[in-house]
């Protein structure tokens, strides 16, 4: 079977899971903001009400994604509207505001390091660090893969743990690769949809032309690429 034939079964029904937490968030971003400045969206999230947070976030994300892309400089307003984002994100007190100011900061690149969304890696709702997960994928700095390890290591939510693991594909390195072999390779009766992520994830970081059945083939690469480099380095 050809690697691009095998699709996780969880991928799908994750997209619409997802967007039907967002729905009712993304669609007030078809309304229109023409003329309006972030400042006017920060005075109507003032209200506290859900629905009014979820637009001017909705509208300040539009805003200033097109800026970023247009190599525009923030002002005064922009700064202070993505100190608002960050709050919400660490403090609102809905935690759909929250997801949805994680995946406004997820979209921008240039007003923060990847540290940030450490913190929204704990968030409790689920969506929440989904979306922070996200993001650190999008920026693809391999200093995070520690950090998304340890949260590897607690997750019990199915989505978020199958996004850490196509984040760790992306981001790559050796203790990447590493759990990534460890997670394809746990001997199940039938296979998960971690391992099959785990196996495109490998696929694409290692190159190797290997099909899904071919385990004992993935678990010699295992060996040689890990348990010959520990040999060498505990001789030397």
């Amino acid at each position: 079977m050809d690697h691009h034939q095998v699709r996780p079964p969880r991928a799908g029904r994750l997209k619409i899971r997802k967007t039907l937490y967002l729905l009712p968030l993304l669609a007030l971003g078809f309304l229109s903001s023409c003329g309006r400045t972030v400042n006017d969206f920060l005075q109507e999230a003032a209200s506290g009400v859900r629905e009014d947070i979820s637009y001017a976030i909705s509208e300040i994300q539009a805003i200033l994604v097109a800026k970023e892309r247009a190599g525009e400089e923030f002002t005064e307003g922009d700064l202070q509207a993505i100190a608002y984002l960050k709050g919400v994100a660490s403090k609102g007190l809905n935690r759909l505001n929250r997801a949805e100011a994680i995946a406004c900061l997820g979209q921008l690149t240039t007003q923060y390091s990847d540290d940030l969304f450490v913190e929204y890696l704990g968030d409790d709702f689920w969506l929440a660090r989904l979306e922070a997960v996200e993001a650190i994928q999008r920026l693809g700095s391999q200093k995070m893969v520690g950090p998304l390890l340890n949260v590897l290591a607690e997750e019990e939510q199915t989505e978020v743990r199958l996004e850490l693991i196509k984040s760790l594909g992306v981001l790559g390195g050796d203790m990447a690769t590493k759990t990534l072999f460890e997670t394809f390779l746990v001997p199940l009766n039938r296979q998960s949809d971690e391992q099959l992520h785990a196996f495109l994830a490998l696929k694409d970081l290692t190159g190797l032309e290997y099909q899904i059945s071919e385990r004992r083939k993935w678990q010699e690469a295992y060996e040689k690429r890990f348990h010959n480099k520990e040999a060498g380095g505990s001789g030397s």
